[in-house]
């Protein structure tokens, strides 16, 4: 639900704390830590084609449809991209699994771009047949990627909250920022804080 005052694309209903797409992409899972309150906010193809439009990635709605098989893959790739930030964020070595995996998706997907005339020069162009959210994952991907091999790569922190487990990129003066926002996670770590509705179950919340 979307926040009084919160700065977010208009409609939408996610909340974009994580300061970087490849982030806001992975916690699309709502209480990532919590069992009981786990809840998927790309449960369906119209939830991703919603996300695409609210952080700014495609027309709304997308213009190819998307398939059930297609979110199966975006959810891979989501939890491959989690467990590739969870290192960095507790400084150790990345699993190879995902490693391999980001860099398969990569490969597959980036193999369906070329080079095309245009006008006196060039531009990157997708072969016909290359799925809509193939193209999104791409962009998301590939901005993870550079994420991950960055310096920037040291501020990714995850939210302190109770059975949160959002991760959002630490811009504070301090560099000691813990809590996905405020509003959320931080006011109810304040004494009489109460719980907002974005981390409440499914049927509460968004």
């Amino acid at each position: 639900m979307k926040k009084p005052g919160a700065m977010q694309a208009p409609k939408s209903r996610f909340d974009l704390v994580g300061g970087h797409v490849a982030l806001d992409f992975v916690n699309t899972i709502g209480n990532r830590l919590d069992p009981k309150l786990r809840r998927d906010d790309l449960a369906t193809t119209g939830n991703f084609t919603d996300w695409v439009a609210a952080v700014g990635l495609g027309p709304e709605p997308m213009q190819a449809p998307i398939q059930a098989s297609d979110l199966d893959e975006v959810r891979r790739a989501r939890e491959t991209l989690y467990a590739l930030f969870a290192a960095v964020i507790a400084h150790t070595p990345p699993d190879a699994e995902s490693v391999v995996a980001l860099n398969r998706m990569l490969g597959d997907i980036g193999a369906k771009r070329q080079l095309s005339a245009y006008g006196a020069g060039l531009r990157w162009t997708w072969r016909d047949g290359t799925g809509a959210s193939e193209i999104v994952l791409f962009t998301i991907l590939s901005q993870a990627a550079e994420l991950l091999s960055s310096e920037a790569a040291g501020k990714i922190r995850q939210c302190q909250g109770d059975g949160c487990g959002w991760v959002f990129l630490d811009r504070a003066r301090s560099g000691h920022r813990l809590w996905c926002s405020m509003r959320d996670c931080g006011n109810k770590a304040r004494p009489g804080g109460i719980i907002s509705a974005s981390r409440r179950p499914a049927v509460q919340g968004k």
